[in-house]
């Protein structure tokens, strides 16, 4: 099941028959509907958990300053549980958010930057930690980061754009390089991160709508990107040259939307074929477009990791 990052909060169930509209797409309930006037994120889920995230003006704050919420939300269960942020409200958050574990499970934690500074929650001790200074000059474009085996990716937008990857048991960082792109500056996408198959991987458009897919594997006592795949969607009329990528599942498939029509379909890359997918939901705003995979649980909020 796929989690989009808009409200009224809907999710894909992509393992339906394409021709079972009704059940394709489906409305759930949130913590968040209710809300007037904010910015709504979802960042990752963990154990049938998801972490929501939203920006709200309120009306008795004074101009500029906003509402920072964080919401541990089961959407089987309905149940949700607030997180709380010392630090909201505050100026222009334009914070960037992760949302994984360390060393083991139980060591779950909330990651924000927060300008140059870095904040933690951990839900395995309920509290807060900052290191001020941590990351000086980083362009995330507000994107969330994405888990993988103890460690948060994003890509860096500033300068050479490259990946930042974050320890999150030693709170430790690093940078690789993304893979080379081939295409023209005239065609140029911004590259999108996503796990495939237990490896970090990342798909990049280049000229006439070509996708390469490419997977950071380990050689040697090296990691270096291959590129395991590239595809075009052989679509005409109104759906030729229009499609981008939303989310990369980990079983190797690839949920992508039509800019212009809104058609969701899922190209699947170790059959080199793609099935498109019925919805009636008309999503605005495609471009900025996300989705998280979720797996359905009874786990309550209040009970990971929280002590």
């Amino acid at each position: 099941m796929i989690l989009f990052s808009v409200l009224p909060l809907h999710a894909l169930d992509d393992n339906v028959p394409t021709d079972d509209m009704n059940h394709s797409m489906v409305k759930l309930c949130s913590p968040c509907e209710k809300i007037k006037d904010k910015v709504f994120t979802l960042v990752g889920t963990f154990n049938g958990i998801v972490l929501m995230v939203m920006i709200v003006k309120d009306k008795r704050l004074m101009k500029g300053v906003y509402d920072t919420r964080m919401i541990l939300y089961n959407p089987f269960t309905s149940e949700s549980k607030i997180v709380r942020d010392p630090y909201s409200p505050c100026f222009k958050p334009n914070h960037t958010y992760g949302f994984g574990y360390g060393a083991t499970t139980d060591d779950l934690k909330i990651v924000r930057f927060r300008d140059h500074d870095l904040d933690v929650f951990s839900l395995k001790t309920n509290s807060w930690s900052t290191s001020k200074n941590f990351i000086p000059n980083a362009d995330f474009r507000n994107e969330v980061g994405t888990f993988l085996n103890g460690f948060l990716y994003w890509i860096d937008y500033n300068s050479d754009m490259t990946i930042l990857a974050l320890d999150v048991n030693k709170m430790a960082i690093w940078r690789a390089q993304l893979p080379p792109y081939q295409g023209s500056d005239s065609t140029y996408t911004l590259p999108r991160l996503g796990t495939l198959r237990g490896c970090l991987c990342t798909i990049k458009e280049r000229d006439n709508s070509v996708f390469d897919v490419w997977v950071l594997e380990k050689q040697g006592v090296k990691k270096l990107w291959s590129n395991i795949c590239s595809f075009s969607i052989g679509l005409e009329g109104n759906y030729v040259n229009k499609f981008h990528p939303i989310n990369i599942l980990d079983d190797g498939r690839i949920l992508m939307v039509n800019d212009s029509s809104g058609q969701l379909i899922i190209y699947d890359t170790s059959k080199h074929s793609y099935k498109m997918l019925n919805s009636s939901r008309t999503f605005q705003s495609l471009r900025t477009l996300r989705g998280i995979e979720y797996v359905e649980s009874l786990v309550s909020p209040s009970d990971l990791g929280c002590v």
